[in-house]
């Protein structure tokens, strides 16, 4: 919860956090922490570590908060 909210405000260590996220061997944690990369950015990439950490190498400098606007059941 802290880093998806890192990451809404624009940080990037929240982002760091969600892709580290991505090696949990619970699968829920990992698949929560892409959907929620995919989200953030609009990218569609697969699972994988080294495309994410390159993708916030890229971007980290352009990475604006996002808030959350969904709803919550």
């Amino acid at each position: 919860s802290i880093a998806r909210a890192l990451a809404r405000c624009g940080s990037s260590r929240g982002y760091e956090i969600l892709i580290n996220y991505l090696q949990d061997m619970r699968g829920f944690i990992a698949r929560s922490a892409f959907n929620e990369l995919a989200d953030l950015t609009g990218e569609k990439q697969i699972m994988n570590t080294q495309n994410w950490n390159q993708w916030l190498v890229n971007n980290q400098h352009n990475i604006c908060p996002k808030p959350f606007n969904g709803k919550i059941e």
